[in-house]
């Protein structure tokens, strides 16, 4: 699905040395990592497990002390690093590979849901040619077709939807579907000027 042309964030070449140095020697780093949702740095000592890339953004997948849980840290936003000499400490069997590809990359729960909804002919025919499951199943109704698949529960699925809100209308689960409903409500009160 095509994507909104923006300027790569500009990543400190040093610093990116210094987390691919940690990740090659297998060490600690330590950092002050800038945290946009609380707009406030925060210093962390860091297990560096593997770098993905992702559209114009390079993630740190990591996690951090004394936690086990597995974060992703948005490189640019780096202000600080430093290698330490302790080693880095790897949850048991962590694979990078089967990290991505288990969905983790997708903001949200990472929980697979059965969506159904009504899609218009135009969204059926985009669907038949790249299906968003492999499970997909389209069924010709009335102008349109009903849709079900087994997705991943993520910002992404909701982005998707929301990007073709004329063409798609949510079934199931109900709890997407309020929550979508929700947002195009938002969306048209800011667009809607005051009288």
């Amino acid at each position: 699905q095509p994507e909104l042309s923006q300027t790569p964030p500009e990543i400190k070449a040093d610093l990116l040395e210094i987390i691919q140095q940690a990740l090659m020697n297998d060490t600690q780093l330590s950092c002050r990592y800038y945290s946009a949702h609380k707009n406030q740095f925060h210093n962390f000592t860091l297990n560096p497990l593997g770098l993905v890339q992702r559209a114009h953004t390079t993630y740190l997948i990591a996690t951090a002390e004394p936690f086990d849980d597995i974060r992703q840290f948005v490189v640019h936003r780096f202000e600080e690093a430093r290698l330490l000499a302790s080693i880095c400490y790897k949850p048991d069997g962590f694979n990078l590979q089967d990290y991505v590809e288990s969905g983790a990359m997708q903001f949200g729960t990472h929980e697979k849901i059965q969506l159904e909804a009504w899609v218009s002919e135009g969204l059926a025919r985009l669907l038949q040619e790249a299906p968003i499951s492999e499970d997909m199943m389209l069924t010709a109704q009335e102008e349109g077709s009903r849709l079900t698949a087994t997705v991943n529960d993520s910002w992404e699925l909701k982005w998707w939807i929301l990007s073709h809100a004329g063409s798609i209308q949510v079934g199931k689960p109900e709890q997407l579907r309020d929550e979508i409903v929700q947002r195009l409500k938002s969306a048209l009160e800011l667009q809607t000027p005051e009288i």
